[in-house]
């Protein structure tokens, strides 16, 4: 630990609370993006028997406190309260819905499977072609307001990378 300075190793999480009022769009990926980090170190700890990949957050003195009290961790509670927040927010972004689905312990096979059914026919990324500024607005777009999404140009004028497909399909194919 005494490579990481100490501003940092005395630092937590504010998720939550960003949570509450992040309009839709980049805001709201960033926090997606928070959370899918944290799942992410559960899961190397829970795979790796790592146990000092640890995160701090605001709710861990309630936690303690309240550990006798509760079936399921606040941590695991917090987690699925930010999730519900995000999909609420924006239904139509898949990164949301995974969120979502992971949070909460419902990614099985079966919803995988409807996820990249749903990501395969979006309209947004075309058959045997990189995506076009005509198909979409926007480069990547988990990290916009869904109603962006829609809007196009008339004229094809650039193509888009396709990472964000590249992205959302290998979080659907892992575990």
């Amino acid at each position: 630990m005494n490579d990481i300075p100490n501003i940092v190793e005395r630092g937590f999480s504010t998720v939550e609370v960003n949570s509450i009022f992040v309009p839709r769009g980049y805001q709201s990926h960033l926090i997606a993006l928070q959370l899918w980090v944290e799942l992410e170190l559960q899961r190397l700890n829970k795979n790796r028997g790592v146990y000092h990949l640890n995160y701090r957050s605001l709710m861990d003195p309630l936690s303690s406190a309240l550990s006798p009290f509760t079936i399921e961790t606040i941590m695991a509670q917090r987690q699925r309260w930010i999730a519900n927040k995000l999909y609420e927010l924006d239904k139509r972004n898949l990164f949301f819905k995974w969120l979502y689905l992971k949070a909460h312990k419902n990614l099985d096979i079966k919803q995988r499977i409807l996820l990249m059914e749903e990501l395969l026919n979006m309209p947004q990324f075309p058959d045997y072609r990189l995506p076009r500024d005509c198909d979409r607005k926007a480069d990547y777009l988990w990290q916009r307001d869904s109603i962006e999404y829609d809007i196009a140009k008339k004229k094809c004028h650039r193509f888009f990378n396709g990472v964000d497909f590249l992205w959302l399909s290998s979080l659907l194919l892992t575990e």
